[in-house]
This record gives C-alpha cells, sequence and structure tokens, in this order.
C-alpha cells in the first residue's frame, strides 16, 4: 500500500509538469477554433506557433509556469524539503531576474516588489502560484506543513486571496487522491471545501465556482469556454478546473479537453495533472508524452 502512494506521488509529480509541457502548443490562444484548425484533437505534445507568447520554446519545453515549478522543485529537492519563505523568495529572486522567458504581469510585480523591500510580490489572482503545488507535495511529507508550504510559496508571488484560495484547495483535492486512489474526483473537491469551511475559511466564492462548474461539466471545449471563461484568473480557472475533474478522470482525456478549451491551459494543467497522477499514477500518464518533454524533474 506504501509502494502504492510512493508511486502515485511520483506521478503527481510527472503528471503536474507534464500538463505544463503538454499545452505549450494551444497556450494562451483564445480561440478555440484555431486550436481546433492547426491541432485537432491534440492527440500529442506540440510546438508553439510562431509569434506566441512562448519565443524560443520548442516542443517539450515548459512555459514559464512550468520554468518556476521546475525552479520550486530543485530548491526543494536540495534541502529535502526544508522550505523557508525567505529562502524560496531569494531563490525565485534571483532565478527570475535574469529569467529569458515570457515575463508576466506576475513575476514582473514581484520583482518590482522584492526591489521595494517588501517580503510577497504581487496580489495577482492567477493561478501561477497554485500551479506550483505538486512540488510541494512531493518534498514535504507532514500534509498540514505541505499545505503551509503550498500557500506561503503561492503568496510570494500570487498574494491574493483567490489565488491563495484555490492553492489550498486544489493540494487538498491532490492529498486526498493520494490517500485514497478510489475517490471520486467530485467527493475529493466537495470533502476539500467541507474541510476549509469547517476550518473557518471563507469558501462562499469557491462554492459559488463550484455551482458554475458543475452547471458545465460535461460540455464541449467550445462551449466550455464560452461558459466558463479562459483566462488566468481565478474567476475563470477554477471553475474550468473544477469542471474537467467533474467530467473526466483519466489523464489523456483530460489534458485533451484543457488544451482545446484554450487560453491560460498551462496553469490548469498543472493543476489537473497533480491531482490526476495522485489519483490514477504513473500507468495513466501516456508514454510517449512523457518522452517527449526535455527536462523531467528528477525523482531522488
Amino acid at each position: 500500500m506504501e509502494q502504492d502512494r510512493r508511486e502515485r506521488k511520483k506521478a503527481m509529480l510527472l503528471g503536474s509538469f507534464l500538463g505544463d509541457a503538454f499545452v505549450l502548443g494551444a497556450h494562451w490562444i483564445y480561440n478555440v477554433k484555431m486550436i481546433e484548425a492547426r491541432f485537432g484533437d491534440y492527440a500529442e505534445p506540440q510546438e508553439p506557433l510562431p509569434g506566441s507568447y512562448h519565443k524560443g520554446k520548442r516542443l517539450g519545453d515548459y512555459t514559464h509556469y512550468g520554468d518556476q515549478a521546475l525552479l520550486l522543485h530543485e530548491y526543494l529537492k536540495e534541502r529535502r524539503g526544508a522550505y523557508t519563505e525567505e529562502g524560496w523568495r531569494d531563490t525565485w529572486r534571483r532565478h527570475m531576474t535574469g529569467y529569458r522567458g515570457y515575463m508576466d504581469r506576475a513575476t514582473k510585480e514581484s520583482l518590482a516588489a522584492f526591489d521595494r523591500g517588501e517580503p510577497r510580490g504581487s496580489a495577482s489572482d492567477e493561478l501561477g502560484g497554485a500551479a506550483r503545488i505538486a512540488p510541494v507535495l512531493y518534498w514535504v511529507e507532514d500534509p498540514w506543513a505541505a499545505l503551509e508550504t503550498a500557500v506561503s510559496q503561492s503568496a510570494v508571488t500570487h498574494n491574493s486571496a483567490p489565488s491563495l484560495a484555490a492553492t489550498e484547495l486544489f493540494a487538498r483535492v491532490t492529498l486526498r487522491c493520494l490517500e485514497d486512489a478510489a475517490v471520486e474526483l467530485r467527493q475529493a473537491l466537495r470533502d476539500s471545501l467541507s474541510t476549509m469551511k469547517r476550518d473557518g475559511q471563507d469558501t462562499a466564492l469557491l462554492e459559488a465556482y463550484m455551482e458554475k462548474a458543475s452547471a458545465a461539466a460535461g460540455l464541449s471545449a467550445a462551449d466550455t469556454a464560452a461558459a466558463l471563461g479562459q483566462s488566468c484568473h481565478a474567476e475563470h480557472a477554477i471553475p474550468v478546473i473544477m469542471a474537467i475533474l467533474l467530467a473526466e478522470s483519466d489523464y489523456r482525456p483530460t489534458m485533451q479537453l484543457n488544451a482545446r478549451i484554450g487560453g491560460d491551459s498551462a496553469t490548469r494543467g498543472m493543476i489537473l495533472g497533480a491531482i490526476l497522477g495522485a489519483r490514477n499514477g504513473l500507468a495513466d500518464l501516456p508514454e510517449s508524452w512523457l518522452k517527449a518533454v526535455k527536462r523531467l524533474p528528477e525523482l531522488d
């Protein structure tokens, strides 16, 4: 049983990074008809199109979200899971100051905040910090410490209530799947929301997103995009992730649907990949997709 859990922890980590690399070709394309025309049913990882936001990236690379998650993974690996917010902030700042990939607003605002001596960065409600949960849950053994660390590392760059609520919710869902591989994803979401509410947190916004997601679950990619939105912001990203989890439970169709919905498919893919990896294990990760990724995280 413990061996099975260890294997699913590996799948959680690999599944999250694969979720980012897989959608690179379609990332930040908001026209679902263009995605379909260029990539069909999006059956394999794809190269970014000319003129995309990911200049210099090629098939098998990560977006800037995956690059930052890999940095966090290496930070935690070197310290065998020992984390401090100051240490992570300084590591992130040094790396991102000279980063040559895409610099989103949250990154620019965080760097500016640190230059002013502030301890935390942007107040973005996007899910770039929430997308980094897999390395935390892989290296930090104690579940309570893992939750605290997941939220802390997210707050370094995305210090807003919606972003941090999403970080905790999806970290809890992932941990729930690690505990019980047979759990239904709907139940894992409900259990995690209930636990947060019982702990005194205001979950009204997340519960409203869950209602929207339930109404949209099972829709086509185009209809999901129209019903819930495609942007990086919490109001769109959280219900889309929920709706996909309510409709799919296997890795391949989940990732294909996520890519075809368009918009910020990368943060969604990293969160979805962590959850499904934790639940379904390594056998559910397509081998040909993994082989296409240039730099998978080192596991030990």
